[in-house]
């Protein structure tokens, strides 16, 4: 049921002219080994050492629910790992975004001027952090 929501929310704001190239999806997936990535020049430059972040996106992607963990479960980390995935891709989507969006979209120049002044620097030190540590989020607050 939350899926079939969630799509058809997603199809009334793409369909809306207002929200061209100001929303991103961030999904799990996209950073499996077998990720939408590697179809993308721009991502593949991204992607280079991040063999850990695509092993954990592979464990995360596959889990079969995040409602309950089981105690091997939670003893293979695989609460931390959901986590840790969804940290760092985020993060990833909204650097893919403000690479591919650098002032050339007129419905968002001047929040693209500001973000491109703030945001590109902090994105491409968090994202090169995560490669470096994939857990570096859970871990500082120490998540299980």
């Amino acid at each position: 049921m939350m899926g079939h929501i969630r799509k058809k929310n997603i199809e009334l704001l793409s369909m809306d002219s207002r929200w061209t190239n100001r929303f991103v999806i961030p999904c799990i997936s996209s950073l499996t080994s077998n990720g939408s990535w590697k179809e993308d020049e721009m991502a593949k430059k991204i992607m280079v050492e991040a063999s850990s972040i695509m092993g954990i996106s592979d464990v995360a992607s596959n889990f079969h629910s995040t409602l309950w963990f089981s105690k091997d479960d939670i003893n293979n980390d695989i609460p931390k790992k959901i986590l840790a995935c969804g940290q760092f891709t985020i993060c990833y989507e909204l650097y893919m975004w403000v690479k591919s969006h650098d002032g050339r979209k007129t419905n968002m120049s001047g929040v693209l001027n500001q973000l491109n002044k703030d945001l590109k620097k902090i994105l491409d030190d968090d994202w090169a952090e995560f490669k470096k540590a994939p857990y570096v989020m859970t871990d500082l607050y120490k998540l299980k």
